[in-house]
């Protein structure tokens, strides 16, 4: 079959082909924003561990939010380009048209990367209050809490 002979319909996406475009899109959004907001918490717990509560808190905390919105913005900017195009039909393709394979396999893939993302800002969260946040009690970062003195356990009039 020639490319004069080929149906024009199948050489461009369809309407539906562009909703299902935006509509995981969409998806991705809101999956960015769940990281975003994962990591939100990730770099409040970092620096409240790291910095303390000293004046330079909300500076670096301020900081922190700002590159990873940043990050996060043009990630999803260029998500929507990354997406469209996949449904452009590419030269010397052969005849049925694989747009909305491609949109599903990069739309896998944004998502796999958003969800690993979100999963490695719950692990630095949960490593961070277990290992690096000083405990309730303590005097270092890394001791255990300061038990109870012996006579304290004592009830009073025995």
């Amino acid at each position: 079959m020639s490319a004069s002979t080929r149906d024009p319909r199948a050489a461009h996406p369809s309407l539906w082909d562009y909703a299902a475009c935006y509509g995981l899109w969409a998806v991705v959004l809101a999956l960015a924003f769940v990281a975003l907001w994962a990591w939100r918490t990730a770099i409040e717990v970092l620096v409240s561990a790291f910095v303390g509560p000293r004046g330079a808190f909300a500076a670096v905390y301020i900081m922190g939010i700002l590159l990873a919105g940043l990050l996060v913005l043009v990630g999803v900017l260029l998500s929507e380009a990354y997406l469209r195009s996949a449904l452009d039909w590419r030269y010397g393709e052969p005849a049925p048209y694989r747009g909305r394979r491609r949109l599903v396999e990069r739309f896998a893939r944004l998502a796999a990367l958003l969800l690993l993302a979100t999963v490695l800002a719950v692990a630095v969260q949960v490593w961070t209050v277990w290992h690096v946040a000083p405990q309730p009690g303590s005097t270092s970062r890394r001791s255990p809490p300061i038990p109870p003195p012996p006579d304290a356990l004592v009830p009073p009039g025995g």
